[in-house]
């Protein structure tokens, strides 16, 4: 028989208060109601966001041209094929991609090297964007503004 004594100190914790709640449920509601317009418009602002103060683009045309071919013959088939998508590269070493609202996919150059062939590249690419599509605009409304709007997946 075992018996072992924990001694610390109690931390302190705080609840979320009742009206903070709220209002991120009243965020939640505002967001689903918004148009696909409106969402691409708000993708806009994000995407400026982004690629003024948090990510660097890789500019390489060819490179650029290849991930929109991919992107783009993606959204075909696409059930949510009625908003335009914006294909783009992040100079970034790490696996990733992400998706923002209003149809903005962005690829890490870290993921470009790490996949073998172009259906990998298409299959991480087709993730991103179906999980945009699947998952209600609602989800990303809990997150603090604009930055909720960014959804992460790391491979």
């Amino acid at each position: 028989m075992a018996v072992g004594l924990f001694v610390g100190s109690p931390q302190i914790t705080q609840a979320i208060p009742w009206l903070d709640i709220l209002r991120q449920g009243v965020q939640v509601i505002q967001l689903s109601t918004i148009s696909d317009s409106q969402e691409v418009e708000l993708g806009k602002q994000i995407n400026q966001q982004l690629v003024t103060k948090e990510v660097k683009l890789y500019r390489n045309p060819q490179i650029e041209r290849y991930v929109n071919q991919i992107g783009q013959r993606l959204v075909k088939s696409s059930d949510r094929s009625d908003i335009p998508y914006t294909f783009q590269v992040v100079n970034n070493n790490s696996v990733n991609a992400f998706v923002t609202m209003g149809g903005f996919v962005y690829v890490h150059t870290g993921l470009m090297r790490f996949a073998q062939n172009e259906t990998q590249l298409a299959s991480v690419i087709a993730h991103e964007r179906g999980r945009k599509i699947a998952k209600s605009r609602t989800i990303f409304a809990t997150r603090e503004p604009l930055a909720f709007l960014r959804r992460t997946c790391t491979f």
